[in-house]
């Protein structure tokens, strides 16, 4: 009788370890949907939470996925999570995969995804699950055959004057249009005719000095709608923005440091991941850039205007107004009119064309605003042709790039 009570009590003890294990985690998935074209794989990620005071083991998992076509990897669970986590710990992270297969059936299909560990590395008590879903969309239709880079850069600065005006706000608001327009042609940016819609305006949101102005202002006044037709960074989440690139943004507008307020801090990084903007633009993508001088209260001092575009080596800096200025045959072929380039003020010069085409040039014939399409190397626009292959995975959304540290769990 003895041994028997002190069995039972052993159990009772065993279970209400087990009882607290589970009580004490929480998992919740950041998002629980996810959206995925045929053949392609969706990532869920989520954030496991401690809320007891005692130690848990994360020991396996327990999934349930029953739609043909899907196919769930845990291994990132395995790779990323910690062995256990300490009472009040809390972890985020990968925790799965979702595989979809070319021939699965567009639709939404739900899934449940749970934990099981407890109290030691040999415990397989059922601890947390949480429910997903994944809604399969149809694949985007092929890349045109004539995909190539849009490139628009200009010495004016029209995010300035389409919002601050100085003299001619319809003018500037042309200029931007036309401008994006251009780089955003579905006809050759195949991101934009998969759906991408968006383009990522760069610029500080820092301080404002005197003779300039948030430039994001004049996008907004040029008809397009902040989080609608494009996002807002600056340097501290530009990084993370440009990894975006071909799959939330179709195109790249960056302010002018003069009227605008494009700094240092994010042509910095403008010019560090120039290799990451030629291949996004090799694959079809498309970049605006406004004037990059240094005038004004000089927010670029350290140099490397337009340096992510690195044959762009030859512009002066000039401040003049728009008296005179001409287009030419190939801006007119843009919607461009001479009304549309004078009335301002220009604050740079092009002493080359690197492949690109004249825009508009001043009264003595200096360049202000070059545009083309081609492959881009670094002699400038149609000098290299990109390899196939870089250009097909960025078109398909592979990139950029993204990684897991591979870490096997004890």
């Amino acid at each position: 009788m003895k041994a028997t009570k002190t069995l039972l009590l052993v159990l009772l003890v065993l279970l209400s370890g087990a009882l607290t294990a589970q009580a004490q985690l929480s998992l919740s998935l950041t998002p629980s949907t996810r959206a995925g074209e045929q053949g392609t794989t969706v990532i869920f990620s989520g954030t496991l939470r401690n809320t007891g005071s005692d130690e848990v083991f994360l020991n396996a998992t327990n999934y349930n996925l029953n739609a043909a076509g899907l196919s769930l990897d845990d291994s990132p669970f395995f790779a990323n999570a910690p062995v256990s986590l300490l009472g009040g710990q809390e972890w985020s992270g990968n925790l799965f995969n979702v595989a979809i297969s070319p021939a699965t059936a567009l639709g939404t299909y739900s899934g449940n995804f749970g934990i099981l560990g407890g109290v030691n590395s040999q415990a397989q008590d059922f601890l947390t699950q949480a429910s997903f879903e994944v809604t399969v969309q149809s694949s985007p239709p092929p890349p045109p055959s004539n995909v190539s880079g849009s490139i628009f850069l200009t010495g004016h600065d029209p995010d300035f004057h389409a919002f601050a005006d100085g003299g001619n706000a319809s003018s500037a608001k042309a200029i931007n249009k036309a401008a994006i327009n251009f780089v955003m042609d579905p006809a050759f940016n195949p991101f934009v005719a998969s759906g991408v819609s968006k383009f990522l305006f760069i610029e500080s949101k820092g301080s404002v000095p005197g003779g300039h102005t948030n430039g994001v202002n004049g996008i907004i006044a040029s008809g397009y709608g902040l989080g609608t037709n494009f996002d807002h960074h600056d340097f501290t989440t530009l990084n993370a923005a440009l990894n975006g690139l071909g799959t939330t943004y179709s195109a790249i507008v960056v302010a002018s440091d003069f009227g605008g307020i494009l700094r240092q801090a994010e042509l910095d990084i403008l010019n560090a991941r120039s290799s990451d903007i030629i291949t996004f633009l090799n694959a079809g993508g498309g970049l605006y850039a406004m004037a990059e001088s240094n005038t004004g209260s000089g927010l670029t001092p350290n140099g490397g205007q337009f340096g992510y575009l690195p044959f762009v080596t030859t512009t002066t800096p000039l401040n003049q107004t728009e008296v005179g200025v001409t287009v030419t045959p190939f801006g007119a072929s843009l919607g461009l009119t001479n009304a549309d380039v004078n009335g301002n003020f220009t604050h740079l010069i092009f002493t080359g064309t690197f492949g690109l085409q004249v825009v508009d040039h001043d009264v003595s014939g200096n360049i202000l605003t070059l545009a083309g399409r081609g492959p881009v190397g670094p002699g400038g626009v149609g000098t290299t042709i990109p390899e196939p292959s870089t250009c097909m995975l960025l078109v398909a959304g592979l990139l950029p790039l993204f990684g897991v540290v591979a870490r096997r769990k004890a």
